[in-house]
């Protein structure tokens, strides 16, 4: 009995969040930057057990990226150099992540939900592209 209340927990709590996650395309390809002066940064997130049902912004200066959300991504390409990214779930709780981005190469990052004691926060992970191809196929493309 406690079995098939447990899976049924599991079986409900797919079905509520299954509406949180990225809608738009599936990922195909990367793409390089059009610009060699810049590069291109790929931003992905992929489920976890927990922090799912939050969503957040991701900018980068003036640029939006897009409402970050499981098994989504969102690529977008910008002058080389130091790239801060900023990510929150609350207008309080403000995540910085601060990478270089070189000319003419693409960019892989993870984001995730950490938890602090009270808040889930936005993290960003840069990971090599053999991860990243292996992880980021099974995202779709965020839509604004």
């Amino acid at each position: 009995m406690k079995k098939i209340f447990l899976l049924s927990m599991i079986v409900s709590t797919i079905f509520i969040f299954s509406g949180c996650g990225a809608r738009g395309p599936q990922f195909q390809s990367f793409e390089k930057p059009k610009d060699p002066n810049n590069g291109m940064v790929y931003i992905y997130r992929k489920a976890q057990l927990f922090g799912d049902a939050l969503n957040y912004k991701i900018t980068t200066n003036n640029n939006y990226l897009g409402d970050m959300k499981i098994n989504g991504y969102t690529n977008k390409e910008l002058p080389s150099g130091i790239i801060k990214l900023y990510a929150s779930t609350t207008s309080i709780d403000k995540t910085t992540f601060k990478f270089e981005l070189p000319k003419n190469k693409i960019i892989c990052i993870k984001t995730y939900i950490g938890f602090g004691i009270i808040l889930g926060r936005p993290k960003f992970e840069i990971v090599d592209m053999n991860k990243c191809k292996k992880e980021i196929k099974d995202t779709k493309k965020l839509l604004d």
